[in-house]
């Protein structure tokens, strides 16, 4: 429930309305200084892009200009990882963006159409150097923002000392939904939902099955009372991650949790771009199953990696999910300055 003025210019009246505006330019200056002592270059990407990403269950804002006499369609970024990874291409090896990302998304307490995203890329790494990234990015801010590593959060104590724990997805699974979702088929994990009282039909694909346990069942119980690492996602999944060289069955990807909130999502990036076009070929396949819009291929992109992407790590960070833990809020729109959730929208 929100509970302050709902009405965005009055709130900035208000003692919490100011926190808000104050204690963003603290946090977005703390996370500056963080990747700057690290040798970080801070990249300023555009919003406005010729073409989304792929993914089939992200949708982008349209957007369009006028050149030449005519209208040209563009899109607001989903986020800036196609533009980071050419960059990577290019030679630079530690980068990260700090700005606004946007989705057709529904309004929700823990998503905005337009929200605040911090993404980071290291060359010549895997996924395994961004866990420590995390541990000391956020063992930094609590330390100055909240006293300490350890602190309450709904009323609920939490503790981000370090090491955080890393689980394994399957067995994660296992422990909350009763199997390994990567030996499961579609019929099972189907009556595994509807045992728990989700109404499927059919229709429903493995993945989208997949992700309705993972949502409903598994992540409102994820990082509590610690921050918690969850590694090694099926390949079956969409994604621009590596396959594991051990289990090729899985790739190098983590998410990550802490008071029931996901925070981030990180890959050991893919560099093949013959596999990488496979995979964006199966994601335009889905998005024609969904009936979703298809969108060319982003042969730039791809020309980049043929050119040669190092071996990389990329992570995505929603900063203000980390500043609902900051503030103690359980809604994003609350760490907002102007929300659109208090926009007129019915």
């Amino acid at each position: 429930m929100l509970k302050h003025d709902p009405r965005p210019w009055a709130r900035m009246l208000s003692g919490r309305g100011r926190e808000v505006v104050l204690l963003r330019a603290e946090v977005l200056r703390a996370i500056r200084d963080f990747f700057r002592k690290r040798g970080f270059v801070e990249v300023d990407l555009p919003a406005l892009v010729r073409l989304p990403g792929m993914e089939p269950h992200i949708e982008p804002l349209r957007t369009s200009f006028h050149a030449g006499g005519r209208e040209v369609e563009c899109f607001l970024h989903t986020s800036p990882e196609y533009a980071m990874k050419k960059l990577l291409a290019a030679g630079f090896e530690r980068i990260f963006f700090l700005g606004y990302a946007y989705r057709d998304d529904e309004p929700s307490p823990t998503h905005s159409p337009a929200f605040l995203m911090l993404e980071w890329y290291r060359a010549y790494s895997d996924y395994k150097e961004l866990m420590r990234d995390c541990e000391e990015l956020f063992c930094e801010l609590f330390g100055r923002f909240k006293g300490g590593l350890r602190f309450r959060y709904l009323g609920e104590e939490l503790d981000a000392s370090p090491p955080w724990p890393r689980a394994e997805l399957r067995e994660t699974m296992q422990k909350f939904v009763g199997m390994d979702p990567t030996r499961a088929d579609a019929e099972e994990l189907r009556e595994a939902a509807s045992a728990r009282g989700h109404k499927v039909d059919q229709s429903w694909t493995w993945e989208e099955l997949f992700y309705l346990l993972l949502v409903e069942e598994v992540e409102p119980r994820l990082g509590r009372p610690r921050p918690t690492f969850v590694l090694d996602y099926p390949a079956r999944l969409p994604s621009l991650a590596r396959r594991k060289e051990e289990e090729p069955d899985l790739v190098e990807r983590f998410e990550l949790y802490f008071g029931g909130l996901e925070l981030a999502n990180a890959f050991s990036e893919l560099n093949d771009p013959d596999e990488q076009r496979k995979r964006l070929m199966e994601e335009q396949a889905e998005r024609k199953r969904l009936a979703r819009t298809l969108y060319p291929l982003d042969e730039e992109f791809l020309e980049a990696l043929s050119y040669g992407m190092p071996p990389s790590a990329g992570i995505a960070l929603g900063v203000e999910r980390l500043l609902m833990l900051l503030m103690d809020e359980d809604h994003i729109a609350e760490v907002q300055p102007f929300p659109v959730h208090f926009w007129p929208l019915t």
